[in-house]
C-alpha cells in the first residue's frame, strides 16, 4: 500500500491506491489444443464416409465368431473362415449393376464354432431381378473371407438374419476368375447434416477463442 496525498485549497485527504496484480503471461492458442494424429488410412478413405466409420475401417479386421455382436461388427472390416452352405443360399432381389437387373447372392458361411454368418458374395444377372440359377455361381466350399460387416436391413427386400449372426459380410475380395458373382463396390457411410453441423459449431468456438485472445492483447 502506498499513501498518495492529494492537496487542494480547502481539503487535504489521503487516498490509498492498491497496486494492480501483474497481467498473466499470454498463452499461445495452439498450446492449449492437444495434437491430433490421424492415420493415413483414415485420411485416404472414401470422402463420403463419416469420421466414426473411417476410424472403424482403420481398425484391424475383427475375427468373426459366435460372440461377435452387431454393435461391435457394424461398419467394420471383419474376417471369417468356414464352409459355404450353398444349399441354403438366398437372394436379395431387385439389385441392379450398371443398369442391368439382377440379384445379390447371400450365402451362409458355417464357422468352426458352430455359428454361421451370411456372406453377400456379390451380384448376378437375372432378367426379372428375382430368379437365378444358383449352381452357375458357386465358388470353392471352404473359404476365408474378408469384408465389411453391415447390419440389415441394408435396403428394401434385404435378407433376414434370423438364425445367423446379426450382420451380413459384404465381400471385399476380387471378382472370381469368370467375373461372377461381381463384388459390390465398398459402401459409403454418409454423415448427412451432422458433420456439417459439427464443423459449423467448431468454427464458431474457434472464432470466439481467437477473438477473446485478440481483445485481451489489445486491453493490455
Amino acid at each position: 500500500m502506498f499513501p498518495v496525498i492529494v492537496e487542494s485549497e480547502t481539503v487535504r485527504c489521503a487516498v490509498s491506491l492498491r497496486m494492480a496484480p501483474p497481467s498473466p503471461k499470454p498463452v499461445a492458442l495452439d498450446a492449449a489444443l492437444p495434437p491430433v494424429n490421424v492415420s493415413p488410412e483414415i485420411e485416404t478413405a472414401s470422402p463420403g464416409v463419416g469420421l466414426r466409420s473411417k476410424i472403424r475401417w482403420a481398425l484391424p479386421p475383427l475375427p468373426v465368431g459366435r460372440n461377435v455382436s452387431a454393435d461391435s461388427a457394424r461398419q467394420r472390416r471383419v474376417v471369417a473362415r468356414g464352409v459355404y452352405d450353398f444349399a441354403a443360399e438366398r437372394t436379395w432381389p431387385g439389385r441392379s449393376f450398371q443398369g442391368t437387373p439382377g440379384v445379390a447372392l447371400v450365402t451362409p458361411l458355417r464357422l468352426a464354432d458352430g455359428s454361421a454368418v451370411l456372406v453377400d458374395r456379390g451380384w448376378a444377372p437375372s432378367p426379372d431381378a428375382f430368379h437365378v440359377d444358383h449352381t452357375l455361381y458357386r465358388e470353392p466350399d471352404t473359404a476365408a473371407v474378408t469384408g465389411i460387416a453391415l447390419v440389415p436391413p441394408r435396403g428394401r427386400g434385404d435378407v433376414d438374419v434370423t438364425g445367423f449372426l446379426p450382420f451380413v459380410i459384404q465381400l471385399e475380395s476380387v471378382d472370381p476368375a469368370r467375373g461372377l458373382p461381381r463384388r459390390w463396390p465398398p459402401p459409403t457411410f454418409d454423415n448427412g447434416p451432422h458433420l456439417s453441423y459439427a464443423i459449423q459449431w467448431f468454427s464458431f468456438a474457434l472464432i470466439a477463442l481467437v477473438g477473446t485472445a485478440v481483445l485481451i492483447r489489445k486491453g493490455r
